[in-house]
């Protein structure tokens, strides 16, 4: 619990952030810094409930441009960015992250 709370200390530090909730429940979060979602969250029951597009949603009223990394093998949030407009922009071997493993930079732009 303790590092769960300063892990999510860090991330609202770090820029803007929402979250949704039921009650005092937290179902799902975005944080964004400058032209970046950091971090996108909705708990695993809620998922596929709209819960990730209204707060991809809300993220793009904010900034004209988004950028997003996410693994090669997120198959199912993968589809989900490019449902939502988001459009490869790179793909790596996966040297640059801490688990080495191929990703990806998405980019979404407001009109394109």
């Amino acid at each position: 619990m303790e590092e769960d709370l300063a892990f999510h200390q860090q991330v609202i530090a770090g820029g803007d952030s929402w979250g949704l909730f039921d009650g005092a429940e937290l179902l799902g979060f975005i944080a964004l810094l400058p032209g970046w979602v950091d971090h996108l969250y909705v708990e695993t029951a809620r998922l596929r409930q709209g819960l990730g597009s209204r707060l991809i949603a809300h993220a793009k009223t904010q900034q004209d441009e988004l950028r997003l990394y996410t693994f090669q093998s997120n198959a199912r949030g993968r589809a989900f960015y490019e449902s939502h407009g988001f459009v490869i922009e790179e793909m790596t071997d996966g040297q640059r992250n801490e688990e080495k493993m191929p990703d990806m930079t998405y980019r979404w732009r407001a009109g394109q």
